[in-house]
């Protein structure tokens, strides 16, 4: 009976580390084939987003030349049009930098950073 157990008990343990080794094993190789999936998907999200950029770019100069052909109709001068346009461009672009600086405060874990020099400061 003793004997039985010690088999037993042998056999339990080996099973257990070839389960352990083999739940290692799957876990890295499930790592593994996820990064790779990422890596692709990554590759394929910045080919998509030139794309993106692309047809965005492309789409406001069809908005810009739209509004110059509208004043021009309007009886506006070429000149007149065209800076009107330009002084659209450069508002746009003050207000886009405005709200990046203003996002850029975040980028730097301002509470986290709060947090730790208050816990270093006991």
């Amino acid at each position: 009976m003793e004997e039985e157990n010690k088999v037993s008990f042998t056999g339990l343990i080996t099973n257990l580390f070839q389960t352990s080794f083999k739940l290692v094993s799957d876990t890295i190789s499930l790592a593994n084939a996820e990064a790779h999936l990422a890596g692709r998907s990554l590759k394929e999200i910045v080919i998509l987003s030139f794309f993106l950029a692309a047809l965005l770019s492309t789409t406001w100069f069809c908005v810009i030349a739209m509004i110059v052909c509208y004043l021009v109709s309007m009886h506006f001068s070429w000149l007149a049009a065209l800076s009107t346009v330009t002084l659209l461009n450069i508002f746009l672009m003050i207000v886009i930098g405005i709200v990046m600086l203003k996002l850029k405060h975040n980028l730097t874990f301002p509470a986290t950073r709060r947090q730790l020099q208050f816990s270093g400061n006991k």
